[in-house]
């Protein structure tokens, strides 16, 4: 068990030895001395030749054990001709951690780290003391009063917090200081979260942290006044509704559950805290390509792919939030299934020219929080090897799914739209358990792309998001019903 003084900087660009020089005055003074400093940011990227031939000669001494990450692509050959693989001891007390990883120090101390922007995997592994990444997590401003829409977030990253469970995690931007309020791991798991941003280096801005922290685990750490629920948790649970996201193969039938089971109280999703709906501030909107007037049409999020020149996974989302179209009065129903089926005829107008057509599938049931239709373009010559894998991988599931029209009060169901054929349906009652990424398992063995069956492996960054979406912008727009 190890008491721990740790320091930790803000990007220093391009002021290595004003920052060591500092860290050691820091060091030695009243609130000294410190077990270790992390550095975070781009550390070398901008250092001047002097100051590199200082720090790599010898000439400079570093007085605290530190600590840096590599960022490919920014570290200059000489010292990328140090470090072996990417990571190594440059100097005494000086060491690169390498872009992607964990650490643990010999008083114990457990760092994980991820730089990798185009990993798009999370962290795994027990938890950590503390957590350094490139990007922010997608959703940590929560129910906080901050804004940060500027700042690019990441759901890998989101998913590596959630994994590892960091009680410090660190970023840095240039003009930026935020410590976010402290945030509990789970309902189960009461330890403590802090996010801290830290501002550039020697700017106006806050751009260094000090904190004292202990390998006991034992003890329990106190609660902070102020502290909140986890919002990644939170971003999570909306998120494995609204995009796809790998679930659990769970129970799906009437709001009652499995005959002799308990029933469990059902979490109510409000149109302000949905992500489907327009309402909601924190709705992604750079995915939106489209808005008719009862409904709008966006990019699925890890989406499926079988091809690259136009994105070409898509979600049919009604305006109202409801769990099934049976909730909807009848005027806005008609009027939903009507730009349905104009976006459709548009959707295979302009797949049609890649030889490719459209299918979709959706779930309808009661207990839904905002109904939706995923709308995939395949190539034509794989319909009969998708209809007939459907029909072979429901009975295998043990699933009775029938090609019939669907019912007209019928709502509580599974649905495979073909071109040129009867619905796919299988109707969800209390018999069975239906797994409810069903749809896109069989569409990625089918396409012959079994690595897409889980969307986090096919995550993008935000700027990856808004290209697609920029890009099916200008594809879509001359056969777009709604310009």
């Amino acid at each position: 068990m190890a008491n721990l003084k740790v320091l930790v900087f803000g990007s220093i660009e391009g002021g290595l030895c004003k920052a060591l020089e500092k860290a050691n005055t820091i060091h030695k003074g009243k609130n000294g001395p410190f077990s270790m400093l992390l550095l975070l940011g781009d550390v070398f990227e901008k250092a001047s030749d002097d100051d590199i031939e200082h720090v790599v000669g010898g000439r400079f001494t570093v007085e605290v054990p530190t600590y840096f990450f590599y960022r490919p692509g920014t570290t200059p050959d000489r010292i990328s001709d140090i470090l072996e693989d990417g990571y190594g001891e440059i100097c005494g007390n000086l060491t690169c951690l390498g872009a992607s990883g964990r650490f643990e120090t010999t008083e114990g101390l457990k760092i994980g780290y991820d730089f990798v922007r185009q990993n798009n995997q999370p962290l795994k592994g027990d938890n950590v003391d503390i957590l350094v990444t490139g990007d922010w997590p997608k959703g940590i401003e929560g129910e906080t009063d901050a804004d940060f829409k500027s700042v690019e977030k990441s759901d890998t990253v989101r998913q590596s917090v959630l994994q590892v469970r960091p009680n410090y995690h660190f970023v840095t931007r240039s003009e930026i200081f935020w410590e976010r309020q402290p945030f509990r791991c789970s309902e189960e798991d009461t330890s403590i979260t802090r996010f801290i941003c830290l501002s550039q280096f020697g700017g106006p801005k806050k751009w260094f942290y000090a904190f004292n922290i202990s390998t006991d685990k034992k003890q329990a750490p106190a609660v902070p006044v102020g502290t909140t629920s986890n919002p990644l948790e939170t971003a999570q649970a909306q998120q494995s509704v609204i995009w796809d996201k790998g679930v659990k193969r769970g129970y799906v039938g009437d709001t009652n559950g499995p005959p002799n089971s308990k029933r469990r109280q059902q979490q109510v999703v409000r149109p302000d805290t949905c992500f489907f709906c327009l309402s909601n501030p924190n709705v992604d909107r750079d995915l939106i390509v489209s808005i008719a007037e009862e409904s709008y049409l966006a990019l699925a999020k890890g989406p499926m792919k079988v091809m690259n020149k136009i994105p070409h996974h898509l979600i049919f989302i009604p305006l109202a939030h409801v769990p099934t179209p049976y909730h909807l009065d009848a005027e806005p129903s008609n009027a939903v299934a009507l730009e349905k089926q104009k976006y459709m005829v548009a959707l295979n107008s302009m797949y049609d020219e890649l030889d490719m057509t459209c299918i979709s599938f959706e779930i309808s049931r009661n207990r839904g929080v905002h109904f939706h239709t995923q709308i995939i373009a395949v190539p034509k010559d794989k319909l009969d090897a998708i209809e007939s894998a459907f029909m072979t991988q429901a009975e295998q599931f043990g699933f009775p799914i029938m090609k019939r029209p669907l019912g007209k009060d019928e709502n509580e169901y599974f649905k495979v739209d073909l071109p040129n054929s009867e619905p796919l349906v299988v109707e969800l009652n209390n018999t069975f358990r239906f797994d409810l990424q069903f749809g896109r398992k069989v569409l990625a063995n089918a396409l012959d792309i079994p690595e897409q069956v889980d969307w986090k492996s096919c995550s993008q960054s935000n700027r990856e998001e808004q290209s697609d979406s920029q890009k099916f912008k200008q594809a879509f727009r001359k056969f777009d019903f709604t310009i």
